[in-house]
């Protein structure tokens, strides 16, 4: 899997495996806060931002992350410029694959699809629970502006949009931000969607 996303500038990547009888060590970058969390409303905007592109590059890969939470989530400072990053792969699993460990607690299971009795993961359920984490931010208040974020939250738990719909709405061509992360890729490939934005009412 982590052959898959080497690309990412926004998923942890697997740098290093060394094997002892005993036991594997596994050497995983970047290093950031696990406790970091959204503090003004701008925050959470890149959050978004950041979260969206880890996302795209995790479901191109046939990959659904699973265990999609702020513990999983660590703020890295690059070139004085703080930005987010997926982690944790462990629970991470092909797109429709079933869960088969003791479920993952910041899953709500009655919102995974039902196949034949099994419950399965999909990238729509990254994208709800990426939902529930905006909701989950903006209840710390971060005054008027903070309610369309909240709407959008809540929408997308009920309408679970696909990863690159979002992205290509907030991530246009020469998107600061992006140049500031990764300047050998090029977003002018990202065309808006036809048709009513996702992230209109």
């Amino acid at each position: 899997m982590y052959d898959s996303i080497a690309s990412s500038r926004y998923l942890i990547q697997l740098k290093g495996v060394w094997s002892t009888k005993k036991n594997t060590t596994m050497q995983l970058e970047p290093v950031g806060d696990p406790h970091a969390r959204p503090v003004v409303l701008r925050d959470l905007e890149n959050a978004i931002h950041d979260m969206l592109h880890s996302l795209v590059d995790l479901h191109k890969a046939g990959y659904t992350h699973r265990d999609l939470r702020w513990e999983n989530c660590i703020k890295v400072n690059v070139e004085d410029e703080w930005k987010w990053v997926i982690i944790d792969l462990e629970a991470a699993g092909g797109d429709g694959e079933e869960w088969e460990g003791d479920g993952l607690t910041a899953w709500n299971e009655s919102t995974l699809e039902d196949c034949n009795g099994k419950k399965i993961y999909t990238n729509a359920s990254d994208m709800y629970q990426l939902g529930k984490l905006i909701v989950e931010a903006t209840y710390s208040g971060y005054g008027e502006e903070d309610q369309d974020l909240y709407a959008l939250g809540e929408k997308m738990q009920w309408e679970c949009p696909a990863a690159m719909m979002m992205l290509e709405e907030i991530c246009k061509s020469g998107c600061e931000r992006c140049c500031k992360f990764d300047r050998a890729k090029s977003v002018s490939s990202l065309t808006r969607p036809r048709g009513q934005s996702f992230l209109s009412g």
